[in-house]
């Protein structure tokens, strides 16, 4: 397994995507999620993926290749914040908590992002005392996705003091109707407000964010709270 996997590392790369405050004002600090994908086809390879993180030794190898991808966007970029995002597989394996003090160094500006999939090991991962143990290390801990899989709107709220920063990805919702949309929007809006957590949001242009935005609140007391992520790419 280890020779196919070198193999296949050669075909992988880390793009980003930008993340902005919905009023930009963030000066020359800018903020990307990374995002694994493939070299030949620009596609996320679930099929190597779900491989690696379901496998000990996989795992390993895959985060020794991550930890030298962060320390080479790190050191070529001094200012921006970056968002990592983690399975909650990844963590039935001590190697993963190995990788996080590892990359210790950067929790100043990298932010760790708890994906959605449902672990194999189900009953096996406590995903609330993993997301406490990693804001005890120091670093800000998001979910992604809320609203689906593991990451439950329940969930959000029974956990909400060991966050940072809830993420929302409208492209599941899209059969909704928009005024439905809107207020289901609304409503996580409401819940980050209350709970203090930063709400990004995924799948629309940055006008209809500002647009439901601006319905409900005062942009210039407010506006921190909300963020929109970008479909568009970045290499490093």
């Amino acid at each position: 397994m280890i020779s196919s996997l070198k193999n296949e590392f050669k075909d992988l790369k880390i793009i980003g995507q930008t993340i902005v405050p919905i009023n930009n004002e963030i000066g020359r600090v800018k903020e990307y999620e990374l995002l694994l994908r493939t070299r030949k086809t620009n596609d996320f390879p679930t099929d190597f993926f779900s491989k690696v993180i379901n496998d000990q030794v996989g795992n390993y190898w895959f985060l020794n290749w991550l930890k030298q991808q962060i320390d080479q966007i790190m050191s070529n970029n001094y200012q921006d914040i970056y968002n990592l995002n983690l399975d909650p597989q990844q963590f039935s394996f001590r190697d993963t908590w190995k990788f996080i003090m590892a990359i210790s160094q950067y929790r100043s500006r990298l932010k760790i992002e708890i994906t959605e999939r449902v672990p194999l090991t189900v009953g096996q991962i406590d995903l609330a005392e993993v997301i406490k143990r990693l804001k005890m290390t120091g670093f800000a801990v998001a979910l992604d996705d809320i609203c689906t899989g593991e990451n439950s709107l329940s969930f959000v709220v029974k956990n909400y003091k060991s966050l940072k920063r809830i993420k929302f990805s409208v492209l599941d919702f899209r059969r909704l109707k928009r005024g439905t949309l809107k207020e289901l929007l609304a409503f996580l809006l409401e819940l980050s407000l209350e709970t203090g957590l930063e709400f990004v949001i995924e799948g629309m242009s940055l006008k209809e964010v500002r647009q439901i935005y601006d319905e409900r609140h005062d942009r210039q007391t407010k506006s921190y709270h909300l963020f929109w992520q970008a479909a568009t790419e970045v290499n490093f």
